[in-house]
């Protein structure tokens, strides 16, 4: 009964119209996939030149007031027009040279007959950028360049494989070279450069006249030459405290590297000197023209009482549309000079003004006198080369000593002294100082209210004071002995002997004050207290002793 049972169950109809229903849907899918291809293989239409040089357009400057240019029209080889405003590409790569479309055009002429089919005989055209001093290739990428006919008319040249690619501009590839994308019509024209190279001056025209026909295998050539910049140095020299211009100086233009341009050359090697620069009265001086670079300028001749500038100015060779590029550069000299400098042989730092010197020289052509401002200094300047000098003291201020010393130096012939632009001397005087104390007998310190007197041998009064509690400092005596009298008692003189010395010279005289009698006073009552102590209490333990015995 079971299995009869299971026989006559009810059919499941949905599962199979889902299997249906996904079964339509790959149909569908795949017709779709098999029309987009189809429709994907279907080609643009293109127009392909089998023999290069077939188009031709122009821009005319004189038309469109020699700013804004239009496209021209194209023709085919039966001289129908193409489609009207067709879109044309800028490329910067143009002339087969950059960009992946133009590498992919061949310069191969498929037809030997050049020209053939449409009458006009044309040519191949290679445009290589050299230097125009040494013939060398400028290995330059991205040097721009404009195609320009006879009549002005900028020209629009054409590659066709794969699609058609116009350019109005053509540059150079790593190589500094590039090829026309198209043959050209027997015709001039020039070449106008865009770039600017590093080092050279822009190429403006470059003109040339095709007059016979030439194939890719063996182009007609177009030579740019680019003439390497160079600028001039200026330079002004002026005094380098008045700003004043000084003639007569001279500066070796020395290379300081390998000057060397974009085609190789090395121009100038380091260290190479190019040029000289001659001062005039004016302070002023340029070089000739020199190639972009750095250089030194170095002094070599030294106008008369200046020292030589020992170190290498570095100047900048710039071209001359760049900022600074024409600019003067302006360079001090300075005196040689001699700085002369008057101080207290004891205290650096007291300078002593309106002493006297003089200056003279070995062969006798100057002698000059200078005194000390009120910095205790002066400055010696306008000293010939190759020459001794002497300074000396001749006299000095206050009571001190002048210095007794000469004082020489030479100027060589690049006014150096000492292999220095300057020399200083520091000069100095001395005063005979003497410190006078008063102090008690016991503590030795200084004592107050004393009057005391300075004397000389033969009693005359040099100073007197009232002591302080301090020292008294007394300048300017001379070498001997002197009386020290204190509180006006002559019969206890105090002999002292001052000495010829830079030092101070101390001298101490002792007395008895108050204080001390005081301290004696009370150490004399301490031990008379201490000694009745000691006998009172003798005497009783004398007194207790018989008792003890008891």
């Amino acid at each position: 009964m079971k299995k009869n049972k299971r026989r006559y169950d009810e059919v499941n109809y949905w599962e199979s119209m889902a299997d249906s229903l996904v079964g339509l849907l790959l149909c569908i899918l795949l017709i779709t996939f098999l029309l987009i291809l189809y429709l994907v293989r279907i080609p643009d239409e293109e127009y392909v030149d089998l023999e290069q040089g077939d188009s031709y357009e122009q821009y005319d400057d004189a038309e469109d007031g020699g700013g804004n240019h239009s496209y021209g029209v194209s023709y085919d080889e039966e001289g129908d027009e193409w489609e009207d405003e067709q879109d044309y590409e800028e490329n910067n790569g143009g002339g087969g040279n950059g960009g992946d479309d133009a590498d992919q055009y061949q310069f191969e002429d498929p037809d030997p007959g050049v020209g053939e089919g449409d009458g006009t005989d044309r040519a191949a055209v290679f445009v290589q950028v050299v230097d125009a001093e040494t013939g060398r290739t400028v290995k330059k990428s991205g040097l721009e360049f404009e195609l320009y006919g006879a009549n002005s008319s900028l020209q629009v040249l054409s590659t066709y494989y794969p699609k058609k690619i116009d350019y109005k501009k053509y540059e150079t590839d790593e190589t500094g070279v590039f090829y026309l994308p198209e043959k050209l019509p027997l015709s001039s024209y020039y070449l106008h450069g865009l770039s600017a190279v590093d080092g050279y001056d822009t190429a403006d025209k470059t003109e040339f006249t095709i007059d016979d026909c030439y194939d890719w295998s063996d182009p007609y050539v177009v030579t740019v030459a680019l003439y390497p910049s160079k600028n001039i140095i200026r330079m002004k020299l002026v005094d380098l405290d008045n700003g004043e211009p000084v003639a007569g100086a001279s500066f070796d233009v020395v290379a300081a590297e390998n000057i060397v341009t974009q085609d190789g050359t090395i121009r100038y090697k380091e260290g190479d000197v190019v040029d000289t620069i001659n001062v005039d009265e004016e302070g002023y001086g340029e070089s000739t023209e020199l190639y972009l670079g750095n250089y030194l300028l170095r002094q070599t001749e030294v106008p008369e009482y200046y020292a030589k500038n020992t170190a290498d100015t570095v100047i900048q060779v710039k071209s001359k549309t760049e900022t600074g590029g024409t600019g003067i550069r302006e360079l001090t000299e300075e005196k040689t000079s001699v700085n002369v400098t008057l101080t207290d042989a004891l205290y650096e730092t007291t300078y002593l003004s309106g002493a006297g010197f003089t200056l003279s020289s070995d062969d006798e052509s100057m002698t000059k006198n200078f005194r000390t401002d009120e910095e205790g200094r002066f400055t010696v300047k306008d000293l010939k080369k190759n020459t001794t000098y002497h300074i000396r003291q001749v006299s000095t201020t206050s009571d001190y000593q002048a210095d007794n010393a000469d004082y020489s130096f030479t100027v060589n012939g690049e006014g150096m002294i000492d292999g220095e632009k300057e020399a200083n001397f520091q000069i100095r005087n001395r005063i005979i100082r003497i410190s006078i104390g008063v102090q008690d007998k016991l503590f030795r310190g200084q004592v107050s209210d004393v009057n005391a007197a300075l004397c000389d041998t033969e009693g005359n009064v040099i100073r007197t004071w009232n002591t302080t509690g301090l020292e008294q400092t007394i300048e300017g005596l001379k070498t001997g002995e002197y009386t020290v009298i204190l509180d006006g008692d002559k019969r206890q003189e105090n002999k002292i002997v001052v000495e010829d010395k830079t030092e101070i010279q101390n001298f101490q005289f002792e007395r008895w004050t108050t204080a001390d009698l005081g301290v004696i006073l009370a150490l004399c009552l301490f031990i008379i207290g201490f000694i009745a102590f000691m006998v009172i209490f003798m005497r009783r333990a004398h007194q207790r002793k018989p008792e003890d015995k008891e």
